[in-house]
C-alpha cells in the first residue's frame, strides 16, 4: 500500500488496512450437540442464513469427557451459497456439545450512525468500528499430536473460541484390522484445551500393514469473543 490508512498494534501486526478484509461475527450458537455411536458419522451442522462469502468457524468444546473430541471437517455448500459445516467426535461417544460462530468478511456496514469505516479501492467494505469482529488472542505452531496428546495453556483468557489447522485425517492398521483418525480438540478447562489425534471409525482391512495419511504439526487460533 502505497497510500491510505494503516493501522497496527503494539507488536507492529496489522489491524486494519486496504487489503485485508476483517471478518466479523454474524450468528452465535450454544450447546450443539454431535453424535458417532456407530463411527464414521458426521454431523452436519446448518447456518441459520445461507451465505455466498467464505465462511470461517470458531468453536468451543464444552463436553468435559476424556474422549468428548471435536474435529470441524468441512463446509457445505449448495450452488453458490454456504449452507453449514461438518463435525465429528469420537467413535462410541455421544451428546457431545460445543459452543460455535460463524464469521464472514463484513459484508455490509453496520447501523451505527458514528465510528470508523474503512473501504478498499473496490469500494468493498475493510473495517466498521460497528460490527462485532473477533480478536486473536494467541496463536500457537509446531503442535506435534503423533506421538502424545498435547495441552494448549491461555492463562491470560477464559472460554475462548478457538480455531485448529488444518484437521488432518490418517490411518493405521494394526494386526490387518484398520482405524480412521482425525485432529481435534477437548475441553480441558476455562484456560485450557486439549490436542490429538481420536478415532472416528474402526473396521477390518486384508493388508498387515497399512499406514496412511498426512501428520503435519498443527496450528491453534485462541480467539477472544464478545
Amino acid at each position: 500500500m502505497s497510500y491510505g490508512c494503516k493501522i497496527k498494534n503494539t507488536d507492529s501486526e496489522i489491524q486494519i488496512d486496504d487489503t485485508y478484509i476483517n471478518y466479523n461475527i454474524v450468528e452465535t450458537h450454544l450447546s450443539e450437540s454431535i453424535s458417532n455411536a456407530a463411527g464414521d458419522v458426521f454431523t452436519t451442522v446448518s447456518f441459520t442464513t445461507a451465505t455466498s462469502l467464505n465462511p470461517l468457524i470458531l468453536f468451543r468444546p464444552t463436553t468435559d469427557s476424556d474422549f468428548a473430541y471435536i474435529s470441524i471437517d468441512s463446509y457445505i455448500k449448495s450452488g453458490s451459497n454456504f449452507t453449514g459445516f461438518k463435525a465429528i467426535t469420537t467413535k462410541g461417544f455421544s451428546n457431545n456439545e460445543f459452543d460455535w460462530k460463524l464469521a464472514l468478511p463484513s459484508p455490509s456496514k453496520s447501523a451505527e450512525t458514528y465510528g470508523l469505516r474503512t473501504y478498499n479501492s473496490s469500494g468493498d467494505l475493510i473495517f466498521d468500528s460497528g460490527l462485532d469482529y473477533f480478536k486473536i488472542y494467541s496463536v500457537t505452531t509446531g503442535i506435534d499430536i503423533k506421538t502424545a496428546e498435547q495441552t494448549v495453556t491461555h492463562a491470560g483468557i477464559s472460554n475462548p473460541y478457538y480455531i485448529l489447522s488444518p484437521t488432518y485425517f490418517a490411518v493405521d492398521s494394526p494386526a490387518g484390522g484398520i482405524i480412521w483418525y482425525r485432529a481435534g480438540l477437548k475441553y480441558n478447562s476455562s484456560t485450557s484445551v486439549k490436542i490429538r489425534e481420536f478415532q472416528i471409525k474402526t473396521g477390518v482391512y486384508p493388508p498387515a500393514e497399512l499406514k496412511g495419511g498426512n501428520r503435519p504439526d498443527l496450528t491453534l487460533l485462541v480467539c477472544d469473543v464478545n
